[in-house]
């Protein structure tokens, strides 16, 4: 998923169901920041204090992926949560969509963190991993023979619809209206050029063998794998995923009005079937991340929640702004644990080591 769901679908869903501007930002900003945070420095402050920076991705194409360590520590408990199904550790490792697993690390927020200071940082980062169990399930977090997908064998069944979208769009150019007409084969193209590099590059790590075709909403597609000398073929239908997804959220937010009532205020909607066709309209747009942010934008407005200018619809200024936090911490006046950057940094944290050495060990699978 990129991040018109981890922020904007996000952000959107939790104001509909009444949680507050602010904390609804400090949620989706969380939510985002899972892949935007990719360096890892320590950072020795004027007061004798130390802050580590924790890594939670990195760029699909990074020779960091295919370290073993990498994997363990980032791929598996941020974006490729084991789904534990299967007989063999690897086949365990799979992620699977909505699973037990990624359900319980949402579940520790309820139990033990709504009440801390990085409670809503670690509710965001819970709310990534889960999401992503939308979109990534089928493809492991390590070296995997399950992420091995031969390019020539991925195929886009929506590619007529998507080749429709671009024609009537630009009709009205001479000269483009031929070169869109074609843009279905060209893509299917691309998809196979762009998976074999990147598939060869990082070892075929999670989907990168399937490039972004996981992360795009409205896409359907299928592709064959090789599993223990027998082809498999699965067809994703992603629309439709990332509908249940955003079905399942909306349905956390609601019990979160329960555990943080005081954090909320007057509910708009409260059952996701009255805005169910307004967000399958979104998910399957084709075309720029920025026309769906845009979108979710109206979908807030619809229902006359005001748009904040301090919304960061783009997400462009998210890095920015926790930029500026870093020099912040610099100030020996300041409160660290005060700093949402920081407060990222501890749920961050501590969702790795509860997922690494707590949630996954108690059904037996060892990671590191």
């Amino acid at each position: 998923m990129q991040r018109d769901m981890h922020y904007s679908a996000v952000y959107v869903l939790a104001r509909l169901a009444g949680i507050k501007r602010e904390s609804a930002q400090l949620i989706a900003k969380a939510s985002e920041f899972v892949d935007d945070s990719r360096e890892s420095k320590l950072f020795k402050l004027p007061t004798g204090h130390r802050v580590d920076i924790i890594t939670t991705a990195h760029a699909p194409v990074n020779v960091k992926n295919i370290l073993s360590s990498d994997q363990r520590y980032i791929w598996v408990p941020f974006h490729f949560i084991p789904g534990n199904l299967g007989e063999t550790v690897e086949e365990r490792m799979i992620c699977r969509k909505d699973s037990e697993i990624a359900k319980s690390v949402l579940e520790r927020y309820f139990e033990e963190y709504h009440k801390e200071r990085f409670g809503l940082q670690y509710l965001g980062i819970a709310l990534h991993i889960y999401m992503d169990t939308f979109s990534h399930y089928g493809f492991s977090g390590i070296k995997s023979d399950s992420n091995h997908i031969q390019h020539s064998d991925i195929e886009i069944i929506n590619r007529d619809e998507i080749n429709q979208h671009y024609q009537e769009r630009f009709q009205y150019y001479n000269g483009l209206k031929k070169f869109f007409t074609k843009i279905g084969h060209q893509l299917e193209k691309k998809v196979e050029s762009v998976a074999e590099i990147v598939g060869e590059k990082t070892g075929a790590i999670g989907h990168s063998a399937a490039g972004h075709l996981p992360d795009f909403p409205y896409m359907s597609w299928r592709y064959k794998t090789l599993s223990q000398g027998k082809i498999e073929i699965h067809e994703r239908n992603n629309t439709q995923d990332y509908l249940e997804a955003c079905e399942k959220v909306f349905e956390i937010f609601l019990r979160f009005r329960m555990s943080c009532p005081e954090m909320c205020e007057e509910q708009i909607i409260t059952d996701f079937n009255s805005i169910k066709s307004d967000v399958l309209a979104i998910l399957s747009s084709p075309g720029r991340l920025i026309l769906r942010i845009r979108m979710w934008k109206e979908l807030l407005e619809k229902y006359s929640v005001l748009s904040d200018e301090t919304v960061d619809w783009k997400s462009r200024n998210l890095k920015l702004a926790f930029s500026l936090q870093l020099e912040e911490m610099m100030n020996e006046n300041l409160d660290l644990g005060s700093l949402v950057l920081y407060q990222f940094y501890q749920a961050a944290h501590l969702a790795q080591v509860v997922i690494l050495r707590r949630i996954l060990p108690s059904h037996e699978l060892y990671v590191v």
